[in-house]
């Protein structure tokens, strides 16, 4: 919530009135708010808000958005074998749950082009983003899991290498350089 106006008060107080209507009567003494900050700056006859977040402010504001770029692209789709496949966390379950169907069918035998290797009357297949089905043998099926989990890792710590990074986290940390 960021600060629209404060007013210095005749007795030592200050009133901020926030974007969102809120108004607060602070007293400018004990530093520990956005408020105070701005109080302290005001009784010292200063008028435009002042408000700069620290260095560290600012990267923890920045990491809470690299994770919600994390979260988009870990999200956001992925693609196997030159198809685009959906990846949200319940399009995950099912294909993890796949994959280790596939694995355990593989250890008991399934052959390489057998698409009945789940024991169901259908040929296996997968959804893709475009809504065609991909049909897919067990060892097909355990290559695609394999494929999602590694784009799901390699998303996490590309977030994590942008988190960590010794400069702190750069501007254009959206910038698809940082993501592959």
């Amino acid at each position: 919530m960021h600060i629209v106006t404060a007013t210095a008060q005749p007795d030592g107080l200050v009133l901020i009135e926030f974007e969102n209507g809120h108004t607060e009567l602070v007293d400018s003494g004990d530093g520990s708010s956005e408020a105070v900050l701005y109080a302290q700056w005001c009784r010292a006859g200063n008028r435009a808000n002042p408000y700069v977040p620290t260095n560290e402010q600012e990267q923890e504001r920045l990491r809470q958005l690299v994770n919600e770029e994390k979260d988009r692209r870990k999200y956001g789709g992925f693609t196997f074998n030159g198809v685009e496949y959906q990846n949200d966390p319940s399009s995950l379950a099912n294909i993890n749950g796949a994959g280790s169907l596939a694995g355990f069918a593989m250890l008991n035998g399934a052959q390489a082009g057998d698409l009945y290797w789940h024991g169901g009357t259908e040929a296996f297949g997968f959804i893709a983003s475009d809504n065609t089905v991909t049909p897919m043998d067990a060892q097909t099926t355990f290559a695609f899991a394999q494929a999602a989990a590694a784009h799901v890792t390699l998303v996490t710590f590309k977030a994590k290498a942008l988190k960590d990074r010794p400069g702190g986290i750069p501007a254009d940390f959206t910038d698809d350089s940082y993501w592959s």
